[in-house]
């Protein structure tokens, strides 16, 4: 069942965990996990940074979400796009929510130094065509879920600006 609601900062959760149904992989509130790990969607519609998302993700117990696998992406995503209000138009794509990736301080632009928050090294990657980029003037260092047009399910790096949430995985 969904466990969505608004809690005391105007927040909505929503927290799903990975399961496999008939050897597909399904994201559902009950059955065999298959990282014993939860994820929950947090939709701030006022925004957050990265930078804000990260300690929230850790005063509620998890870390934001670190993806390892396509699998993994797969259900993370199909998680997120569960929550229409994370996700915002931007460029001709559709941007969503912060996850648990970050490039070091003083790596090599673009594509250097990408980390995630647990301290493990970013092995499986699911980048946009020509992202990482670092386009737009200013850092591009965090990471987060993107729609993007003709592909689906990927990844963008982003400056540490506010956009509408972030998925929070619990170990």
């Amino acid at each position: 069942s969904d466990n969505s609601g608004a809690t005391s900062d105007d927040s909505i959760t929503t927290t799903w965990k990975i399961t496999r149904k008939g050897g597909k992989p399904k994201a559902s509130s009950s059955g065999k996990n298959i990282n014993k790990n939860r994820y929950k969607v947090v939709v701030k519609a006022d925004g957050v940074t990265w930078t804000q998302a990260h300690r929230r993700a850790e005063k509620m117990g998890g870390h934001l979400a670190v993806i390892s696998s396509k699998e993994e992406l797969d259900l993370v995503f199909e998680l997120a796009k569960a929550r229409p209000d994370v996700w915002f138009p931007a460029y001709g794509h559709q941007f969503g929510p912060w996850l648990g990736g970050y490039q070091e301080p003083g790596s090599q632009e673009p594509a250097g130094g990408w980390r995630w928050v647990t301290g493990e090294p970013m092995r499986y990657t699911a980048w946009a065509p020509g992202e990482p980029n670092s386009a737009g003037g200013g850092p591009q260092d965090k990471l987060h879920l993107i729609d993007y047009a003709g592909v689906g399910e990927s990844w963008n790096d982003h400056g540490d600006v506010a956009i509408r949430g972030f998925v929070v995985e619990f170990d």
